[in-house]
Formats: C-alpha cells, sequence, structure tokens
C-alpha cells in the first residue's frame, strides 16, 4: 500500500546487540500511521507501527545521563539501536538495561525492539 496523507511514514531499522557487542538480531520496520507496510521485516511490525503512531517520543533522544535520577538496577548488557526517517527527517535512538531508566524505556519501547535479551547468553 503506498502511505496515505497525513500519516506518519515510518522507515526504521533496529539494531540488537544482546550482549552488548556484536549484533544478533536485525530488522526493518516501513509504517503509514498504525499500519505496517511490506516489505517489513519486523516479527512484531503492526504493534511496533502503532506504538509510533500513539507514542512518537519513544524516538526522542534518550535524556542526558545525570539529568534523571535512576535506580541502579541492572537489566544486562543488551542495546538496541533504532535509526531511519520519520515523515522523511532522521530519527535515531539508542537504548540499552544498564539502569532502571534504560529498563524502563526498553519496556515502553517492546514492540519496536521485539524482545528483552536476558543477557544469559551462551
Amino acid at each position: 500500500p503506498v502511505p496515505s496523507p497525513g500519516k506518519q511514514t515510518v522507515d526504521l531499522s533496529i539494531s540488537i546487540r544482546a550482549d552488548g557487542h556484536d549484533e544478533t538480531s536485525k530488522y526493518t520496520l516501513r509504517c503509514a500511521g498504525a499500519m505496517a507496510l511490506a516489505p517489513s521485516g519486523h516479527p512484531r511490525a503492526a504493534e511496533a507501527c502503532a506504538l509510533l503512531a500513539r507514542s512518537p517520543q519513544i524516538m526522542e533522544p534518550a535524556p542526558a545521563p545525570g539529568t534523571q535520577m535512576c535506580t541502579e538496577q541492572y537489566g544486562g548488557p543488551a542495546t538496541a539501536t533504532v535509526s531511519g526517517t520519520i515523515d522523511g527527517k532522521a530519527a535515531s535512538r539508542n537504548f540499552d538495561l544498564t539502569n532502571g531508566c534504560g529498563i524502563s524505556a526498553w519496556n515502553d519501547a517492546l514492540p519496536l525492539l521485539v524482545d528483552q535479551p536476558t543477557g544469559n547468553l551462551q
């Protein structure tokens, strides 16, 4: 389908590094508003598009370190990078599980990031 006027267009690449170093998963996501477009190679494309349509602030950069209080809770070494375009404008956001704020941000973006690696990789 062709994006309809007035609908947010999304073309993103999602890279997951479950161990924090080596890329373990990579997905592409294309949306027109809340609707996933082919060829999205994302296992939760419909949910991720709906999330971005409902909560576009998910892609806003994380607050600078030290500007918010975060629990000293470690969720594992996993990192994720989401980059591409939203409505033709460059968009990029990094996610990690290094503290409570990072874990919360990852959980909020879960449909976009597919799942939360446990860090218990072999």
